[in-house]
C-alpha cells in the first residue's frame, strides 16, 4: 500500500488489526473483535482524508484540543473535543470529523452541533474558521460527495487502494455478525435516532405537495371518506400517477457505473425481468394450440 506515502506504517497497523479479528464461538471475544474491525474501518477512512490532505493521521485516542492548544484557554466543554483532523494556517482553522453510519443526516447533524464550538478556538487565534463532517454510508455511495463538499480531492490511486482495504475490512465485519451479541450489533451500528427537534409546519412548504398543503383536521363520516375514495379512483390524473412506468435500459446505467466504481474487479449484471402478457382467449393463441 504505497499510495499511502505519509500514513505507509498507519494503514499496515490498521491491516494487522484487522486480520486479528478472527471468527470464534466466544460471543465475549466477538464482540470485541467486532467493534474492533468496525473502528479500523473508521481509521482507514480517517486515514484517507488525512492522506488526501497530505497530513500525518493521529489514530487511537486522539489528543483533546487542549492538548494540542495549550497556549489558548479554553471551556472545559471545547477543550476536551477530539475532532479526527485539525489544520491550522495563518488564515483558517480547518476542522474535520469523519463517520460511517446509515443514518447520516441525523449523525452529521449532531457532530455539527457538538463542533461548532471551536469556532471559539479560531477567534481566539484571530483567524477564520471552517468545520466539515464527512458522514459516509457504509456502501461508500456518497463518499466522494462527502469528500468534495469538505473541499477534499482523492487521488485516484490512493482512492483504489482505500477500495482494496475498505472491501476487506467489510468481509470481516460481516463474517463476525453471526458470532456476536445483538447489543454489540445495536452499539456499534449507531441505531438510528429520531430526530426530536423539528421545523415550524411553514418552513416544509417548499419540499411539499400542494395535495399536502390542502390537508386540515376536520373530522369526516364514514360516507365522506368513502366518497372522497370513489372521486379519486375515477380521477385521470390519480390513476395516471399510479400507472406502471416502462423503464429502458439506458434507465439503469449509471446505477451499473456506481456499482463498478464500489467493485472494481467487476459487477455480474442482474438479468432483467420482463413481464409477459397472456391472454387465453385471444385467437392467435387459440389457432397456435390447435396447430
Amino acid at each position: 500500500m504505497d499510495f499511502f506515502g505519509l500514513n505507509n506504517k498507519e494503514i499496515h497497523d490498521v491491516i494487522r488489526t484487522l486480520r486479528d479479528c478472527k471468527e470464534t464461538s466466544t460471543t465475549e471475544i466477538s464482540d470485541l473483535n467486532f467493534k474492533t474491525a468496525v473502528h479500523s474501518r473508521h481509521d482507514l477512512l480517517h486515514i484517507l482524508l488525512a492522506e488526501s490532505m497530505g497530513l500525518k493521521a493521529e489514530l487511537g485516542v486522539v489528543a483533546p484540543i487542549g492538548i494540542r492548544f495549550p497556549m489558548i484557554e479554553l471551556p472545559e466543554h471545547v477543550s476536551c473535543l477530539t475532532p479526527d483532523v485539525v489544520e491550522l494556517t495563518s488564515e483558517v482553522l480547518k476542522v474535520y470529523d469523519v463517520t460511517i453510519n446509515t443514518n447520516n443526516q441525523h449523525i452529521k447533524e449532531e457532530k455539527l452541533k457538538k463542533y461548532k464550538c471551536l469556532k471559539l478556538l479560531a477567534d481566539e487565534l484571530e483567524v477564520n474558521f471552517k468545520l466539515s463532517i464527512i458522514s459516509v454510508k457504509p456502501s461508500l455511495e456518497n463518499l466522494l460527495i462527502e469528500f468534495s463538499s469538505a473541499d477534499v480531492q482523492i487521488p485516484e490511486k490512493l482512492l483504489d487502494a482505500f477500495l482494496i482495504l475498505y472491501r476487506e475490512s467489510s468481509k470481516i465485519i460481516e463474517s463476525l455478525k453471526p458470532y456476536i451479541s445483538d447489543l454489540s450489533f445495536k452499539e456499534v451500528n449507531e441505531a438510528p435516532q429520531f430526530k426530536t427537534e423539528f421545523f415550524p409546519p411553514e418552513a416544509y412548504k417548499a419540499n411539499t405537495c400542494q395535495t399536502h398543503l390542502l390537508m386540515d383536521t376536520q373530522y369526516r363520516s364514514d360516507e365522506d371518506v368513502l366518497e372522497i375514495i370513489s372521486r379519486l379512483s375515477d380521477d385521470p390524473s390519480v390513476i395516471s400517477s399510479l400507472m406502471d412506468k416502462k423503464h429502458e435500459p439506458g434507465d439503469f446505467q449509471n446505477s451499473f457505473a456506481e456499482l463498478d466504481n464500489l467493485e472494481p474487479e467487476g459487477y455480474i449484471y442482474p438479468k432483467p425481468t420482463f413481464h409477459v402478457l397472456y391472454c387465453g382467449d385471444s385467437p392467435e393463441i387459440l389457432m397456435s394450440h390447435r396447430g
